[in-house]
């Protein structure tokens, strides 16, 4: 390193920054869930119109982070 020496890293930074937003994506849809189980009066027009979507928002967003997270895991071998 002290020559100028490039170490090349062991994980894609792009695919770490990547799961950091999709984690914050989660944290969100799962507060608004919260919200609504804890029967807060902000979520007393909350029905199952609005619940349902956001269900299914978490769960395209879950399969989104597994998605990544076997990107993360295969560049790891391959590297």
């Amino acid at each position: 390193m002290g020559l100028d020496y490039q170490v090349p890293g062991i994980l894609d930074n792009k695919l770490v920054e990547e799961l950091a937003r999709i984690n914050g994506d989660l944290d969100r849809l799962g507060g608004l869930l919260n919200l609504w189980l804890t029967n807060d009066e902000r979520s007393a027009s909350f029905g199952k119109s609005t619940i349902c979507p956001v269900l299914s928002e978490i769960e395209h967003t879950q399969d989104r982070m597994h998605a990544v997270m076997r990107q993360v895991a295969v560049s790891k071998t391959k590297g």
